[in-house]
């Protein structure tokens, strides 16, 4: 059994850098959003932001992250986005929980800049699917450990609900009506060559 916590992180801007960069900040919501921020507790409480490249249409992985999450990996399993193959597809970035969070993750051993072409398997920064996933999470196995004090089976794992969302689809920003979020977008326009049609002689 688990114990889920209230808090929700929600996203509030992402900024796409030229580079495989991506800035997100966000804001806390639940009724114990300031339990969070104690600062005696503040060396447990995380808030974590996972970045994910995998597109679910491609059908590489068994599930897609949602799956995972669904299933609570994430309560017991603190970092399981390093593990089960995942490490290909998610890179994640954990803050203290504050009114003004923001995650800075750096994609870019798994994603390439641009179109430039390259000897690895790397997706294209300009052509890339790009979805987040962020939640509250408390590492209550640390704070026994520090504190020397048992816990409950129900407090062994304790993490708040997760939030996903779809920032780019092909390297291409989702349309405003479909986020609850800003994006700044400074990638650099790639301008696709123009096709030869060919002329035809009269």
């Amino acid at each position: 059994m688990t114990c889920k916590l209230s808090p929700i992180i929600s996203v509030d801007s992402v900024e796409l850098d030229v580079s495989p960069y991506v800035k997100v900040s966000v804001v806390i919501k639940g009724a114990f959003s300031d339990l969070l921020k104690d600062g005696e507790l503040s060396e447990y409480i995380r808030a974590v932001c996972i970045l994910s490249i995998y597109d679910p249409s491609s059908g590489a992985m068994v599930a897609p992250p949602e799956a995972i999450l669904g299933t609570n990996k994430h309560w017991g399993d603190l970092e399981w986005y390093n593990s089960m193959g995942w490490d290909a597809y998610l890179r994640a970035e954990k803050v203290l929980p504050t009114d003004s969070a923001v995650f800075d993750i750096d994609l870019s051993d798994i994603v390439r800049a641009g179109e430039v072409i390259t000897q690895d398997d790397k997706v294209s920064w300009n052509k890339t699917y790009l979805s987040y996933f962020t939640y509250i999470q408390v590492n209550t196995q640390q704070m026994a450990e520090d504190f020397n004090i048992a816990i409950a089976d129900e407090y062994k794992g304790m993490a708040g609900d997760y939030e996903t969302g779809v920032i780019m689809i092909g390297g291409v920003v989702v349309d405003s009506d479909e986020r609850s979020f800003n994006v700044r977008d400074l990638r650099e326009v790639v301008e696709e060559e123009p096709v030869d049609g060919g002329s035809c002689s009269p």
